[in-house]
């Protein structure tokens, strides 16, 4: 299949964008798109290799170890985070549940006030242990207000004391060694470093208690290759980001092997919310660590789940059609940013066509 219409897209979109991109598209287990187009900020061409820091996309892929963790029966989305975390239970967060936090419902977006400089962003610990005494801004489970960078220290320390392991261990030895997919990872190492395609944008702001004071630096600084910012630490290749959501389009099945059981898949994938975010404003159809996906013109694909990344970059499941899909980007001139949405509508076309 030509997927003429994607390609056309892909192209118009990268040149009117500039910077780099890739794009990689499974249907089923068959890799049947593998796209690059543009250079990276140093001049050098974009390859499959390239490595791109992609923001919120980061979000998806941690909630997927959760997911993993529980179809081994290592976590319950329906028990209370304490259970594993005992410090957590501060403030009266003995009942906020695991549950909470994957759908942005538990009330701890907040940390501008608590955090002073990026020194404290960058400071792990600090971070994880002050969500762990923090009080909740509302009752958990009463309103869904997006955890632009909160999310990630949740979802860590969480994985963090269940397993007993930094989290970026139990990612590599959950999703990326068993998925054949090294570059699933946080922060960057040094001898993969030259791969990387530093991002040409800067963070606009969202509600101010959302976001540390000197945010729009938090892009391409270069701590977060050093200490995992979970929350937008994610350095990825498409073709990797692509793997992982192939097998969350394929009912969490991948290869021969169980990654997610058929109940925690579904209970995974199902919406959680309809209303308004917030934070963002806007409705997000939060499912457990992911949210809708939109086509240009064609409002929300039914099933289709996954998470966009500021500057552009995103990645998603459409079960319906069988496709994992990945997009990565280095610049971004609009938000929202339109590239994705119509990638998607392109897709839906090329593959009506070919029935």
């Amino acid at each position: 299949m030509s997927f003429r219409h994607t390609r056309e897209v892909f192209t118009l979109a990268a040149r009117k964008t500039g910077g780099g991109a890739s794009l990689v598209v499974f249907q089923g287990n068959d890799l049947v798109l593998d796209l690059q187009a543009g250079t990276d900020a140093s001049g050098r061409p974009w390859t499959g290799q390239t490595l791109v820091q992609a923001q919120s996309v980061t979000k998806g892929v941690l909630s997927t170890v959760v997911h993993a963790l529980a179809s081994e029966g290592r976590v319950d989305i329906d028990a209370p985070v304490a259970d594993y975390w005992p410090e957590f239970k501060a403030e009266g967060k003995e009942r906020l549940l695991v549950r909470h936090v994957l759908s942005h419902s538990a009330g701890l977006h907040k940390m501008r006030a608590r955090t002073r400089s990026l020194d404290d962003v960058f400071d792990y610990r600090q971070q994880v242990d002050a969500l762990a005494a923090q009080a909740p801004a509302y009752a958990p489970g009463t309103r869904h207000g997006y955890h632009a960078l909160t999310y990630g220290w949740l979802v860590s320390g969480l994985l963090e004391a269940v397993t007993g392991r930094d989290v970026r261990d139990v990612l590599r030895t959950t999703l990326a060694e068993p998925l054949s997919a090294p570059d699933l990872r946080l922060a960057c190492p040094p001898e993969e470093r030259h791969r990387n395609a530093p991002c040409r944008f800067r963070f606009s702001p969202l509600r101010t208690s959302s976001l540390p004071a000197g945010s729009g630096r938090l892009v391409n600084h270069p701590r977060c290759m050093d200490v995992p910012v979970p929350g937008i630490g994610g350095f990825f290749t498409a073709e990797a980001l692509a793997t992982m959501y192939a097998m969350l389009a394929a009912g969490g099945q991948w290869q021969g092997r169980t990654y997610l059981t058929p109940e925690v898949w579904k209970e995974a994938t199902e919406v959680q919310s309809t209303d308004r975010d917030i934070v963002l404003r806007q409705k997000m159809m939060w499912r457990l660590g992911y949210h809708g996906m939109r086509q240009h013109k064609g409002g929300l694909v039914p099933e289709a789940f996954g998470h966009f990344g500021f500057g552009g970059s995103a990645a998603w499941a459409d079960p319906v059609r069988g496709l994992g899909v990945a997009f990565l980007t280095d610049r971004s001139t609009r938000l929202p940013d339109p590239r994705v949405p119509r990638l998607i509508a392109a897709l839906a076309h090329d593959l009506e066509e070919q029935q």
